[in-house]
């Protein structure tokens, strides 16, 4: 049994899984048949759903990094690998070992220009000197993360090479790498209004605690966050919880 995984294009993109006998005879069909783009075919040489080469295995989820990306180096050539959902266990010296198996191309990899690993919220695990860019182009918001020792040559440098309009620059000074489940006891948020001298401002507090208290909560919104500089009286501050 052969299965195929193939793209098309035409508008609007469309996956699709067949079983054929060849490559060269689904092409054909598709080309003969079909105004899209046949923008891939793919052998499908390992499958769970339809038992090509597979073997049962146990699974348990874990911790995981958001995103790990790897810059790896041939004699000749390099990538760039954007990696999700890896083991919160795998060092730097494991990724290398590994990768060190792999190929670009018809090349074995040698060598890394630099191993980046990003931690829930898509920061990486350093943030000193770490700057997150915001910029929009054609209608769309995009983010772009860059190291400097300040933010007005983030600024240059963003503007020299993205083209887009550079709309925020941010200074990472958090960073948390735990990670919680919802356990289904808190709001999914609370949307707070506050307005003073015709000004206003709108935020959202996600899964705030079921068990909070009213009073203490509206105290602390009029202690903890400002407009212009100043607080908010309390009759001036809307709650609303979903």
């Amino acid at each position: 049994m052969k299965m195929f995984h193939f793209s098309t294009s035409f508008g609007r993109g469309d996956s699709v899984t067949v079983e054929s006998s060849s490559k060269s005879k689904l092409l054909t069909f598709l080309t003969t048949y079909s105004d899209a783009v046949v923008r891939n075919i793919k052998e499908i040489v390992f499958s769970k759903d339809y038992n090509i080469n597979y073997t049962p295995t146990p699974y348990v989820a874990s911790n995981t990094y958001d995103k790990v990306i790897v810059q790896a180096l041939t004699q000749n050539y390099s990538q760039t690998f954007i990696l999700f959902d890896i083991k919160i266990s795998i060092t730097e010296d494991i990724l290398k070992q590994q990768f060190l198996k792999l190929y670009i191309k018809d090349e074995p990899i040698i060598d890394f220009n630099s191993i980046q690993f990003y931690n829930k919220g898509g920061s990486p695990i350093d943030i000193t000197n770490l700057y997150q860019v915001q910029y929009k182009r054609n209608g769309k918001t995009r983010l772009a993360s860059f190291y400097s020792s300040n933010w007005e040559t983030i600024k240059d440098v963003a503007k020299t090479i993205i083209d887009g309009e550079i709309t925020e620059i941010r200074k990472y000074i958090h960073h948390d790498t735990s990670n919680k489940k919802d356990d289904n006891n808190s709001f999914k948020s609370v949307n707070i209004y506050m307005s003073k001298n015709d000004k206003y401002r709108s935020f959202k507090i996600p899964y705030v605690k079921h068990s909070y208290n009213h009073q203490s909560f509206l105290s602390d919104v009029h202690d903890t966050f400002l407009i212009d500089g100043t607080k908010v009286d309390n009759e001036d501050i809307k709650m609303t919880f979903k």
